[in-house]
């Protein structure tokens, strides 16, 4: 009898056991059928999200195009008068500064957007260029924002290579973003200063 009592505690033990993990396994059911329900709202969302991101920069390009090509016939409209104004130069240029930098900000949302989509991956494309040559024109994109808050721009640069081999769009975007930032977020009337050296080829 003894031997049987003490058989019939183990089964019961187990018995508990056993409803305790039917019961957690079939929580752990439910929670998995949550996620896997959550992650395909978060993929439907993130699709979505992402047909936004193109189609609203679809739309952007559209008035830049009518922008610059009406930059363009005011530049041709002063050449054909001969008309030298250096300030209204300046003007178009930054216009077309402006320009490119919208472009490329579109290009980098659209690079970003499809990346986060696992559609496609950045494709680095490298050739030949004058790296100081380049940040040069990057800070002279950018001027016109030092202008407006009254901000110097300080340049220490010429130990840059005159010949670099990398991607030069996508390394625009970059330092673009790197000099924008510095400047607006610094107070107005203060300094900025873009610093860059050769070290061991880096």
């Amino acid at each position: 009898i003894e031997m049987i009592a003490d058989q019939f505690s183990i089964a019961v033990d187990r018995s508990d056991s056993i409803e305790k993990v039917m019961v957690a396994n079939h929580a752990l059911m439910e929670k998995t059928a949550q996620l896997k329900e959550a992650l395909k709202e978060e993929q439907k969302m993130r699709k979505m999200q992402n047909e936004f991101v193109a189609l609203v920069s679809h739309e952007f390009k559209t008035p830049l195009q009518i922008i610059d090509s009406t930059r363009e016939l005011l530049a041709r409209k002063l050449k054909s008068q001969n008309i030298v104004d250096e300030n209204l130069e300046k003007f178009l240029d930054r216009i077309k500064s402006g320009i490119q930098r919208m472009n490329g900000l579109i290009h980098s949302t659209l690079n970003l957007a499809r990346m986060e989509s696992g559609s496609s991956e950045i494709k680095v494309e490298r050739q030949i260029f004058d790296l100081k040559k380049f940040v040069l024109e990057i800070i002279e994109k950018n001027s016109n924002l030092a202008v407006n808050k009254n901000i110097k721009i300080i340049t220490k640069i010429n130990e840059l290579p005159t010949r670099y081999n990398g991607d030069a769009k996508l390394l625009e975007h970059s330092i673009t973003n790197i000099i924008s930032n510095a400047i607006k977020y610094s107070k107005p009337n203060s300094s900025v200063k873009i610093l860059a050296k050769d070290n061991n080829k880096k």
